[in-house]
């Protein structure tokens, strides 16, 4: 297992009043390389399962990990720990929005910097595991 993460990185996506689920906002989430070793999104209160959200990694669904599903709620923070996925800087973001009110989801990226991880051996394919925050 790598050492945990020494950089953390801040996102915010917010996604106007009125995007459907089937045709998206797309917004283009940069971070710098490294491995990321953890993710948390904050869905404030106010959405009420009204918005979605899904992370991907170079176009690559990747949070949450069935295909197709969005992160849905309201006044929570979810969290995932990750395995093996490597930054390229080439994160996005998926959202919509059925509310009458713009909102916005808060993300944390937790990153190993590349030369923090040196001698450690990643996993071949990526692992996302949930966990209950």
């Amino acid at each position: 297992m790598p050492p945990p993460a020494n950089r953390i990185e801040k996102f915010a996506v917010t996604v106007p009043a009125g995007t459907a689920q089937a045709s998206p906002a797309t917004y283009s989430l940069v971070v710098p390389d490294g491995y990321l070793q953890r993710v948390e999104v904050t869905i404030p209160d106010g959405h009420n399962g009204l918005t979605g959200l899904q992370l991907l990694a170079a176009n690559a669904q990747l949070v949450p990990a069935t295909f197709g599903a969005y992160l849905v709620g309201n006044d929570q923070t979810l969290a995932f720990d990750m395995v093996g996925v490597i930054d390229t800087g080439n994160f996005q973001a998926n959202a919509y929005n059925t509310g009458v009110f713009a909102h916005t989801f808060y993300g944390l990226w937790y990153m190993l910097d590349f030369a923090y991880a040196a001698g450690t051996t990643e996993p071949t394919a990526p692992l996302v595991v949930p966990v209950v925050v």
